[in-house]
């Protein structure tokens, strides 16, 4: 488990300790709300319920990725980056992470939404 997914699974774990509710919890209730914006999610979570903006961010981005069926793969990331207009970008991605790739077996690639952490 990468450092970003164990703090993530930590700051849940807190949030179920705090609330006492559970994951599953908070997303039935997000559901059940109607909303679908992340913005308004997380205001009505901070409105409603207390939560801090960062507990709040979080069970947002849970709710949603649950509505959608799951958080994307690393590669459905990846691929979603050099999607359409930075399609020509592939290639120089391609070069960058064999390059990387040279310096040891100890570098760990993390694809975000909009970028590809090292």
């Amino acid at each position: 488990m990468s450092t970003i997914d164990q703090q993530t699974a930590n700051q849940i774990a807190n949030i179920e300790k705090s609330t006492g509710r559970t994951l599953a919890q908070w997303v039935v209730l997000i559901q059940r709300s109607g909303l679908q914006k992340h913005g308004q999610i997380v205001s009505m979570l901070k409105e409603e319920h207390g939560l801090t903006h960062g507990n709040a961010n979080t069970l947002a981005l849970k709710a949603r990725e649950a509505a959608a069926g799951g958080p994307q793969s690393d590669a459905d990331l990846v691929d979603s980056h050099y999607a359409g207009k930075n399609a020509a970008l592939r290639p120089l991605y391609e070069a960058v992470l064999a390059k990387v790739q040279m310096f040891g077996t100890d570098i760990e690639l993390a694809p975000k939404k909009a970028y590809v952490s090292l």
